[in-house]
């Protein structure tokens, strides 16, 4: 049974979220693999968060993750973080996102507010 690890800002979202991972755990399961969310990890305080968030990636087969814009035009800094770790690892890594626009439809064209360089791959 694959074990694939769930990653993106849901986590946040206290009533959203929980509806999503339960979603997320249904489907996974009637396709015969295991969810690994990092909602289900009894942690507290950030080190622990990071140190159990990892240990499933490093646990897991895949990671599907949501690159969606999180309180900006990027996404969650923390899951582009274990989506790097998890690609790091050999991991596959599925993503997706709710903005298709390129990065330069994001900004406005090919620099941004502050006269950097928007690179649109």
């Amino acid at each position: 049974m694959s074990k694939i690890y769930i990653a993106g800002p849901a986590v946040f979202n206290a009533d959203m979220g929980a509806a999503y991972y339960e979603h997320v755990r249904r489907l996974l399961r009637v396709h015969g693999a295991t969810p690994l969310i990092p909602v289900d990890n009894e942690a507290t305080g950030a080190a622990e968060i990071r140190a159990k968030n990892m240990e499933m990636i490093r646990q897991c087969d895949a990671v599907i993750a949501d690159l969606s814009p999180f309180r900006s035009h990027e996404p969650d800094c923390g899951t582009a973080f274990e989506v790097g770790y998890a690609a790091a690892l050999g991991k596959t890594v599925l993503v997706f996102t709710s903005d298709r626009r390129s990065m330069r439809e994001k900004y406005g064209g090919a620099c941004d507010a502050a006269g950097m360089t928007v690179e649109d791959f």
